[in-house]
């Protein structure tokens, strides 16, 4: 016989669900993660301030830039003023006007000198420049003349030392009333080799010149070169806004290839 199934126990109600505490407005939220951080504050960009920075640079930069500018600019101008010689462009900055170059003989009269002797300015110099060629006549002063032991008093930075000059020979004239100056240095090079490779090595940049051999506050300033054996021989003409640039030009080329042409025969 069978056992009856047991009869399954009253049911009873489930216990109530608690309820929420009731809402309050403004209420500040605390998390129960202690590491965690309300409303966190996102970390500062330094964009910014880097940006700000090198903006500031720059504008440093620039006005450093402009200062050294307006430094040097005065600097060569009050040097300009005393005993530097400004920058000039060389003589092929002219108009072109084919100027012919002369073919010299033996100068009539040119001194002798002993064979391996120094030049002096005395050999070229000490008296006025009067020069003829075809239709062509041009004369010029004379001012002073030095001989230099070195190249020391006529160049910066040892230059011209560095090339192979030993010494120099200072030539100076004047011209069109006093409104033209030529500055004439024959340099004794070392060797005719040191004088052929000087060519295009220096330039006026690398000579100084003394106040009273160039003109003051010039308009028209120009410079050549040339070799010849073993002599560097350097021009300079400076002259005022009276004088014609092109008649400049004619003292230049001239006084340069005259001198050229008489260290031919000597």
């Amino acid at each position: 016989m069978q056992q009856p199934f047991p009869s399954p126990p009253p049911y009873q109600q489930p216990p109530a669900y608690p309820q929420p505490p009731a809402y309050q407005p403004n209420q500040a939220y605390q998390p129960s993660n202690p590491y965690y951080q309300a409303n966190p504050v996102a970390p500062k960009s330094n964009a910014g301030v880097f940006i700000g920075v090198v903006l500031g640079l720059v504008v440093l930069l620039g006005l450093g830039i402009g200062a050294v500018a307006y430094v040097t600019r005065d600097k060569e101008s009050t040097n300009a003023a005393e005993d530097t010689f400004p920058t000039l462009p060389p003589e092929t900055t002219f108009p072109p006007t084919n100027l012919p170059t002369p073919t010299f003989g033996r100068p009539t009269g040119a001194p002798k000198s002993p064979t391996g002797a120094r030049l002096g300015y005395a050999e070229y110099g000490g008296k006025d420049w009067d020069f003829k060629y075809a239709d062509i006549a041009l004369h010029a002063d004379w001012v002073s003349g030095r001989d230099h032991d070195t190249c020391a008093s006529i160049e910066k930075q040892g230059k011209l030392t560095a090339l192979g000059c030993t010494y120099a020979a200072e030539l100076v004239y004047k011209a069109e009333g006093g409104g033209l100056m030529l500055t004439q240095f024959i340099l004794g090079m070392a060797d005719a080799d040191k004088a052929a490779a000087a060519m295009g090595k220096f330039s006026d940049r690398d000579l100084s010149l003394r106040k009273g051999t160039f003109v003051d506050n010039f308009t028209t300033g120009k410079w050549k070169d040339g070799s010849q054996k073993s002599f560097v021989v350097i021009t300079i003409a400076t002259a005022k806004d009276a004088v014609d640039p092109a008649l400049v030009q004619k003292y230049l080329h001239y006084r340069n290839a005259d001198t050229l042409g008489a260290l031919i025969w000597r």
